[in-house]
This record gives C-alpha cells, structure tokens and sequence, in this order.
C-alpha cells in the first residue's frame, strides 16, 4: 500500500482509522477537512433535505 501498488478494503482503512484515531480523510488525504468546510456542507445537507421533506 505504501508504494501505490496495492490498494486497502473500506474496512481495513476504517480499522486502521479507530486504532490511530484519526479521520479517513487524514488517512486518505493526509489533512482534516476544516470545521468551515464541514459546517457549510452539513448546511447544504440540511437544505436539500428540507426541500426534499417538502415535496413529500
């Protein structure tokens, strides 16, 4: 995996997430997304899911 020619299951990157207690995304990225980021994008979950519960 650390030279690029293997990849890892969903699982074991989940694993490896909970013993190091960090984030896939650190795993992956190698940097958090910032609580801005975060913030705004729950944001526009919510709205989207408000204009959904609207029309049903």
């Amino acid at each position: 995996m650390e030279n690029g020619e293997r990849s890892c299951s969903i699982d074991l990157l989940i694993e490896l997430s909970c013993i190091l207690h960090v984030s896939t995304d650190y795993l992956l990225m190698g940097s958090e997304p910032s609580k801005e980021e975060v913030k705004n994008d729950l944001l526009s979950i919510i709205s989207d899911l408000s204009t959904i519960a609207k029309k049903i």
